[in-house]
C-alpha cells in the first residue's frame, strides 16, 4: 500500500506534497498504520505510527465513521459522550462528508493541521476499515487544497481499495 500513499506524497507538481497516511479503524478508533512524510517542506506533519483519535475526532475517524452503517455510528457517537450540540455538529459534518467524498479537519487532533481525509471504500461493499489522509501546517494549507486534490485521494483510495480486495482470497 506504500505505492499507492507513494503517488500523493510524490514531489510532482500534481500531488499534495504534504504528509500522507494511512489509518485502520480499531473499535472507535482511527490508528495511524503507515505515512509517508512530506520532504517537500521543512516544516511539516511529523507522523508517529500508532497514533490514535477517536472516529469522532479528526479527518481521517470521521471518513470512516460517515461510512459506517447507521445502528454501528450511533453506538459510536453515544460511547464518545458528546454533548447535544457536538452531537448535532457532527451529524451535520458526517452528512457533508459523504456528500463531497472527504473530509476536513482544522487542528482537531493536531493544533496547527489542516487535514483532509477519504475513506477506502469496498467495491464489494461493507463498511471501511481505512481511510487516507493528507494533512500540512494550515499557513500554507487549506480547503482550497483539498478541493484541487480530492480527485487524486479519491483515486489513491481506489487503488488501496483495490490492492486489498485483491489480496483477500
Amino acid at each position: 500500500m506504500k505505492n499507492e500513499l507513494s503517488s500523493l506524497a510524490s514531489d510532482s507538481a500534481a500531488a499534495p506534497g504534504e504528509t500522507v497516511c494511512l489509518h485502520r479503524r480499531t473499535d472507535d478508533q482511527a490508528v495511524l498504520c503507515l505515512g509517508i512524510e512530506s520532504e517537500r517542506h521543512v516544516l511539516r506533519h511529523v507522523i508517529r505510527i500508532g497514533d490514535a483519535h477517536p472516529l469522532v475526532r479528526g479527518a481521517a475517524g470521521n471518513a470512516v465513521l460517515a461510512h459506517l452503517d447507521p445502528a454501528v455510528r450511533a453506538a459510536i457517537v453515544d460511547r464518545a459522550g458528546l454533548s447535544d450540540t457536538e452531537r448535532t455538529e457532527l451529524g451535520d459534518r458526517l452528512r457533508r462528508i459523504v456528500d463531497r467524498g472527504y473530509a476536513v479537519s482544522y487542528g482537531e487532533n493536531h493544533p496547527g493541521l489542516f487535514g483532509f481525509a477519504a475513506p477506502v471504500l469496498s467495491p464489494a461493499g461493507g463498511e471501511p476499515e481505512l481511510a487516507v489522509s493528507v494533512s500540512g501546517p494550515e499557513q500554507r494549507w487549506g480547503e482550497d487544497d483539498a478541493r484541487t486534490h480530492a480527485d487524486a485521494l479519491r483515486a489513491c483510495c481506489s487503488q488501496i481499495s483495490y490492492a486489498v480486495d485483491s489480496a483477500v482470497p
